[in-house]
C-alpha cells in the first residue's frame, strides 16, 4: 500500500481523474495496437493508416510516461498507514 502524491505538494492523493486518465490512455493503446496488427495482415497494406496509428499509439504511450513520472513522482510516495486498508485501481 502506498499514496501517491502530485509534484505540487497540494495533499491531493490518488487523483481519480488521473487515474481514469492513464485507463482511457491504456484503452486507446491497446486499440492501436490491435489495429497495428490487422492492418500490417491485409494483403494490400494502406501504410498511411499503419503510421497513423503507430503515432497515436506512441503519443499516448508517452503522455501515459509523463503521468506516472511527473505526476506520481517515486520520490514522493509514502507507504500508507496499514490500517487504511488497500486501495485499488
Amino acid at each position: 500500500i502506498a499514496n501517491a502524491h502530485c509534484q505540487i505538494p497540494c495533499g491531493i492523493y490518488d487523483d481519480p481523474a488521473r487515474f481514469q486518465m492513464l485507463r482511457e490512455h491504456i484503452t486507446t493503446i491497446d486499440k492501436a495496437m490491435h489495429q497495428i496488427v490487422e492492418l500490417s495482415a491485409a494483403g494490400e497494406k494502406n501504410y498511411n493508416q499503419i503510421v497513423r496509428w503507430v503515432t497515436n499509439k506512441d503519443d499516448h504511450a508517452d503522455q501515459f510516461i509523463d503521468i506516472a513520472a511527473n505526476y506520481f513522482l517515486a520520490q514522493r510516495i509514502t507507504p500508507a498507514d496499514p490500517s487504511e486498508g488497500a486501495v485499488f485501481l
